[in-house]
């Protein structure tokens, strides 16, 4: 026994080293304050509304899907159906209000930004957080509205993203992830999502191993393909495929593209330009205005001229301008830009350019004269002044408006079409609202009886206005709101829409056959009312007050 061996003292479990533990903190720490600054940018807009446009329509649209009722089915709508459900998701967790609104809208925006100061990351920029910056400065007031635009592009850089760690880490399931944010970018925007998964295929047959390459593909393909098949089949067993398929496919390819015809670049000199010139002119003489309004243009300008500054510096550097890491950057941003060009103008071109503008910080960053790294950094303190002047609007915008979804600020004039709302119509009820203010509804609480939120001649099909009529003269609608002013401004951003002579119309002279004016503002949104409702109204209050009469004798 003397000669026996010790039993083996057992080794404890060995601990994660703490040195490990501080090195993963300090890896995620930059993302963690990106998180935190873009979360205080952007809260002071949380109660502002900036202006009425695609916002409405989408918000109504989540309301209605909360209520039950299928998209393109049930209403009709040119978008894809992720925004209402995505929207819709948000209210039933945190009720039909405006803050529900705005928390999406928080998370979406937040996520975009992070979503590209990580992507600069991933190409080792010395300044990761200048092209976010400037995204959101381009994007101006855009991003503070709920948009599918907006949706699409945060779905986008996500399955990017994959596509990206994919490269340096060659994983099925990276491939997988990245063709099913593609398909999901397609619930928001059809194009966007099929143009950006064929990039994700052209990506992987440039740089992939030979070998491999088709099963990669194959694996981007089907994530894709799955995410649409599972969105077919529940359409189809609600009965709704069909109608999906004809709002998102072939009817804007009829419609859609005549209307939207636009100028390259439209609403630069119409809402940026001209507006800065007007703000600033008051500080000093029209020189002075016009030099800040330049200053502060760089970033629009930037954009505008995005596609010539990257063939020129494509140009300039060669084959080294297309190496690996550049490559998926130059094949997806494009494809992200072709998905925003069936309207030109400078929104759809901002929210086309998120990869790009990381392309060209990339490869201007390569560049060492002098005057080229001045230029660069001109630009971005425009878009940090820029970006820095935008919450003013919400610090200055002190109205505030109590509605049955919450109190908002607005930086308008005092909406009378609002007020009438909220005094005369309980939540519920049914109004319209033509042609097109579809916040209306969200904001009144009220319902739109009717199938459609948007009509405008070349656009909607005659038999689409005399439905409407026709669910009008049904419900007996009561109170119609009218946009009359929308003659006056809709060819400054429909450039060729063209306004039909008066034996054409087809909405107007009904509603002046069969409705008076009771509110709102004569020369804006007018309030109107059904006659024989009004007249029923003068009866019963001519009956009370015989009634009255009669029990003082």
């Amino acid at each position: 026994m003397t000669g026996a061996r010790p039993l083996p003292v057992p080794r404890r479990p060995k601990r994660a080293p703490m040195r490990s533990l501080i090195q993963k903190g300090r890896a995620w720490r930059p993302y963690g304050k990106a998180v935190l600054c873009s979360v205080l940018y952007f809260l002071p807009f949380l109660r502002l509304l900036s202006h009425q446009g695609d916002e409405g329509t989408l918000i109504g649209g989540a309301t209605r899907v909360l209520a039950g009722q299928l998209p393109y089915r049930d209403f009709f709508e040119v978008m894809g159906p992720g925004t209402f459900y995505w929207l819709a998701l948000f209210f039933k967790l945190l009720g039909t209000t405006w803050f529900a609104t705005r928390a999406c809208l928080l998370l979406t925006t937040t996520g975009i930004t992070v979503a590209l100061y990580y992507l600069a990351r991933r190409l080792n920029l010395e300044k990761a957080g200048w092209p976010a910056i400037l995204f959101v400065a381009a994007c101006c007031h855009r991003w503070n509205v709920i948009s599918h635009h907006m949706d699409s592009t945060l779905w986008a850089l996500l399955s990017f993203t994959a596509l990206a760690n994919w490269l340096q880490r060659p994983r099925r399931g990276l491939l997988f992830l990245a063709g099913a944010g593609a398909g999901l970018t397609s619930c928001f925007m059809l194009q966007k999502g099929a143009l950006l998964c064929l990039a994700f295929v052209i990506v992987i047959f440039l740089l992939d191993n030979v070998n491999q390459r088709w099963r990669a593909m194959l694996t981007v393909v089907g994530g894709y393909a799955l995410v649409l098949l599972i969105v077919s089949a529940l359409f189809w067993r609600a009965g709704g495929l069909a109608d999906l398929l004809q709002a998102n496919l072939l009817w804007p390819m009829a419609h859609y593209t005549g209307v939207n015809s636009v100028p390259y670049g439209l609403e630069f000199r119409q809402v940026y330009w001209d507006t800065f010139t007007t703000a600033f002119s008051a500080l000093g003489p029209q020189w002075f205005a016009n030099g800040i309004s330049a200053f502060l243009s760089l970033p629009f300008v930037f954009v505008l001229g995005l596609p010539l500054l990257l063939a020129a510096l494509g140009w300039t550097y060669g084959r080294s301008a297309f190496d690996r890491a550049a490559l998926p950057y130059w094949v997806a941003g494009s494809a992200l830009w072709l998905s925003e060009i069936h309207r030109k103008d400078l929104p759809h071109l901002v929210f086309g350019s998120p990869l790009l503008i990381l392309l060209a910080f990339h490869l201007y960053g390569r560049s060492t004269v002098v005057w080229a790294r001045d230029a660069r950094r001109l630009l971005v303190v425009s878009a940090y002044c820029l970006a820095a002047v935008m919450p003013l609007t919400a610090l200055l915008a002190t109205r505030s408006v109590t509605t049955p979804r919450g109190v908002i600020r607005n930086a308008a004039e005092e909406d009378h079409a609002l007020q009438f709302l909220n005094t005369h119509v309980q939540p519920g009820d049914p109004i319209y609202v033509y042609p097109y203010a579809n916040l209306y509804y969200f904001l009144s609480g009220t319902s739109n009886p009717t199938r459609y939120t948007i009509l405008m001649y070349q656009m909607n099909s005659g038999e689409q206005f005399r439905e409407t009529i026709g669910r009008l003269e049904q419900d007996q609608v009561r109170y119609v709101v009218w946009n009359r002013t929308f003659p006056q401004w809709i060819n400054q951003f429909f450039p060729a829409y063209r306004n039909p002579p008066a034996n054409e119309l087809i909405m107007e002279p009904y509603l002046l056959e069969h409705y008076t004016p009771v509110g709102g503002d004569a020369d804006g949104f007018q309030v109107l009312e059904r006659k024989n409702r009004l007249a029923e109204q003068v009866l019963l209050e001519a009956r009370r007050s015989a009634a009255i009469s009669r029990d003082m004798r």
